[in-house]
């Protein structure tokens, strides 16, 4: 015996709207999982996640992509010396140590009291965050500085060997995030 099949019309209809949207909703969430994946991916920080929280303004870092070749951020080197400021390092293939502080941008006073004395002759360098100042500091043991107050008040100081490349010094500032 057969029996006749019953087309339902309407039924099917809501059947098939069901499904197209448990299709685009899963659609949806899949391409979010993504992307939020491949965010974290290209914009993870180095900074490691205590030192961040401890400081109340933004930790600028050298993005390893854009870094002279030869040059490495050093991730075990990240330390907080005072509650305010934030100290790493970049080691070069050369053997060239470069050490950079971050803090909380002073009076526009000490720092220019800063770079009077430290680094009296000096040359601009402008940044995408601000005007760096880049010069010789002559101590027991001569080095390069270079000061750049960006322009979401925060200071950092770069001192390198007394005989780095100064390319790649301005390409070590042009690398740097927050």
């Amino acid at each position: 015996m057969e029996f006749p099949i019953e087309y339902n019309h309407k039924t099917s209809h809501f059947r098939l709207k069901k499904l197209l949207l448990f299709s685009l909703l899963l659609a949806g969430l899949v391409g979010l999982a993504g992307g939020l994946l491949i965010y974290r991916q290209t914009h993870q920080s180095p900074v490691p996640p205590n030192i961040q929280k401890a400081v109340k303004f933004p930790v600028y870092y050298p993005d390893p992509k854009k870094l002279p070749v030869g040059y490495q951020l050093s991730l075990s080197s990240f330390s907080l010396p005072r509650p305010d400021v934030v100290v790493y390092t970049l080691n070069s293939d050369s053997g060239q140590k470069l050490n950079i502080s971050v803090q909380s941008k002073p009076d526009d006073s000490v720092i220019q009291n800063f770079n009077s004395k430290a680094i009296p002759l000096r040359r601009e360098y402008h940044t995408k965050f601000g005007l760096a100042q880049i010069g010789a500091y002559q101590n027991a043991q001569p080095q390069t500085i270079a000061s750049l107050p960006t322009d979401d008040n925060v200071w950092i100081i770069v001192t390198a060997p007394a005989n780095i490349n100064q390319a790649e010094l301005k390409q070590i500032l042009s690398s740097l995030k927050k």
